[in-house]
């Protein structure tokens, strides 16, 4: 065995001296609020490549049939994009005030050069022609178990449990990467407000908001089917029932008594 320790394991003393401020305020504290705002990103890019890795993996899982691994690396990814929201929450208790006194120093930097974020639009079909790997994945699956995505998300017991855990854990990732993207609109929004030119010389939160979209849409249209199917069915039902049992039904559920 080798002395391995904590520090040398994860590399602690690099991993501290790759925060360099380009602040020229003489104030402290502006530097400061420059240090903080690096390491919201540093580990932004972090849980990035680990969402990264569990995308790809849960691909090849479900490749191979492992829907149980698949189903933990979604989920895994839900909750890491829970903590890069959490960390925007925590960006933005600097005041916009702060930012504006070290933003000129950025020069061209920007978010938005960003190769992972851009990597995870791709991994959820969010960019070019809006090809989805882990959806196509997914598809596969359901081809080759002999069943249908609608048939995962409908009420009952499904014919593949594992496999429905695994539609639902990505919808789950599709919600929260969108809390995500919409929690960052809302922080670019605070800190450089509505203006047009946001750093790196794109038009900021506009550009943002523009961006914004709910990843696996297929997943999506099979929620509304299903919700349509059952409101048919509703409808369907509440015709065929006598008309003196329909009111009492109507009743029933506004929740008004007959006092008669």
């Amino acid at each position: 065995m080798t002395g391995l320790t904590y520090g040398t394991y994860i590399r602690v003393p690099e991993l501290l001296e790759l925060q360099k401020t380009h602040s020229r305020s003489e104030r402290p504290l502006d530097r400061v609020c420059e240090h903080f705002f690096i390491v919201t990103h540093q580990t932004s890019e972090l849980w990035l490549a680990q969402v990264l890795l569990d995308l790809d993996q849960a691909c090849a899982a479900l490749a191979e049939g492992s829907y149980v691994d698949a189903d933990e690396c979604l989920q895994r990814c839900a909750t890491v994009l829970d903590v890069m929201t959490a960390n925007l929450d925590v960006l933005a208790s600097m005041p916009p005030g702060r930012f504006a006194a070290f933003r000129r120093d950025l020069g061209s930097a920007s978010g938005a050069q960003s190769g992972q974020f851009a990597d995870l639009d791709r991994r959820l079909g969010l960019r070019g022609r809006g090809d989805c790997p882990l959806l196509d994945a997914l598809l596969a699956a359901c081809a080759r178990e002999g069943v249908t995505v609608e048939s995962l998300l409908a009420p009952g017991v499904s014919k593949q449990p594992d496999l429905t855990r695994v539609a639902l854990a990505m919808l789950d990732v599709s919600r929260r990467s969108w809390k995500w993207r919409v929690t960052h609109v809302e922080l670019t929004a605070k800190m450089i407000g509505h203006q047009r030119l946001g750093t790196g010389g794109t038009s900021g939160t506009a550009w943002l908001a523009g961006r914004l979209a709910m990843p696996f849409g297929r997943l999506w249209d099979a929620v509304s089917t299903m919700q349509r199917a059952a409101a048919e069915d509703r409808s369907a039902d509440e015709a065929q029932t006598p008309p003196e049992m329909a009111a009492g039904r109507r009743l029933s559920r506004s929740g008004r008594r007959d006092v008669g």
